[in-house]
């Protein structure tokens, strides 16, 4: 595929366009890193180069959900990163489990390899019944593969061999079936699984024992990242646990309230106050 990556004077009159009709404001992105995720999506609803202002001008709410889609990075494998996930499975799940419910905040999700991958390690350890998984994400299309178990670009062979440095087997067939040339977790896992539409900057969310936060901000201007980082902050317990992305840094203006339990891992607990 040969991608045409938007200039930036389109780039400038689709931004505007789009805060017009559906009054959402994408200046909150790094300027490169957002026409080329934007021309992702336009490519996936086949609006041609020539035609993008006339079809932007026409885009249904359906389109612009598949347009949030594409426009917010996520993971694309199952147990990426497998240091972290390895030092959730033998550091923090058992520990934070003495709890009567332990709950969990999976932040701004729109492929659910994260949510998944979480979900296949409670299973393996027995303990998905002790936990109340929260998963939000800004787009209503995103969230109907999520409740549905659709992995929408899976890498399978790094899967494999993540799930199988995770878990220790590679028995991972057992988790997944094919439908309609699609991968499709077994939807018994996602049974008391929360999906809520929230977009990236709404203040309406309870606190959590573990909120996993990877890589969500690399996309954002700073200035947009410190204030969304303060936001999750605002969703971890005392002694709860924060978990971002290998590539991120916790910024100065919340630091401070947080100890380190491994560093390239990025992984945090929260202070007692």
């Amino acid at each position: 595929m040969i991608l045409n990556i938007i200039d930036k004077s389109t780039f400038n009159k689709i931004t505007e366009l789009l805060f017009k009709k559906f009054n959402f404001d994408f200046s909150i992105f790094e300027d490169l890193i957002f026409r080329i995720r934007l021309s992702y999506s336009l490519y996936f609803l086949q609006i041609k180069p020539t035609d993008i202002i006339e079809n932007i001008c026409t885009l249904d709410k359906e389109q612009f959900e598949i347009i949030l889609h594409f426009i917010y990075p996520d993971e694309t494998e199952l147990f990426r990163d497998t240091g972290g996930w390895i030092y959730l499975k033998t550091k923090i799940l058992n520990k934070i489990n003495s709890n009567k419910c332990t709950k969990v905040l999976i932040y701004n999700s729109t492929a659910g390899e994260n949510l998944f991958s979480l979900l296949i390690l409670l299973n393996e350890l027995n303990l998905l019944e002790n936990f109340q998984i929260t998963i939000t994400s800004p787009s209503n299309y995103s969230i109907n593969n999520i409740i549905n178990g659709v992995i929408t670009q899976p890498k399978n062979r790094s899967s494999i061999l993540n799930f199988k440095e995770v878990i220790g087997n590679d028995n991972i067939s057992k988790y997944f079936e094919k439908q309609n040339n699609k991968l499709i977790l077994n939807n018994k896992l996602l049974n008391k699984v929360k999906v809520l539409n929230v977009k990236t900057f709404e203040n309406s969310l309870e606190k959590f024992d573990l909120v996993l936060f990877k890589n969500k901000t690399l996309y954002l201007k700073q200035e947009q990242a410190q204030y969304l980082f303060l936001k999750i902050n605002n969703y971890v317990n005392l002694q709860g646990y924060l978990i971002i992305g290998t590539n991120e840094n916790l910024p100065s203006n919340i630091s401070s309230f947080y100890k380190p339990l491994s560093i390239n891992e990025k992984i945090y607990q929260k202070n007692e106050q």
